[in-house]
């Protein structure tokens, strides 16, 4: 006996889900990093002289974040969406 196809498309959303928070993971991962790494840099004074590059990484990292999540809460309410009406029919 195989999966019927309601079956495979609700694990198959079921594996998007978890891609999905893999991203989120491994995006805030990064986003840490490059924050660690900022703040070593300054804190040793290598970019003392510069510090306006330094400001507009950070601006440009936090609309990074705030893009991606928005983004991740529009993907996630279309899929719970898409799989309510799966489920009902």
């Amino acid at each position: 006996m195989g999966l019927s196809n309601k079956e495979i498309i609700l694990l198959n959303f079921r594996c998007q889900t978890y891609l999905t928070y893999i991203s989120v993971i491994w995006t805030v991962a990064i986003s840490f990093f490059i924050a660690i790494l900022s703040y070593i840099f300054v804190s040793i004074q290598m970019l003392n002289d510069n510090l306006s590059l330094l400001i507009i990484l950070s601006l440009i990292l936090i609309f990074m974040e705030i893009g991606f999540v928005s983004v991740y809460f529009w993907m996630n309410n279309k899929k719970e969406g898409i799989e309510r009406i799966i489920r009902e029919n």
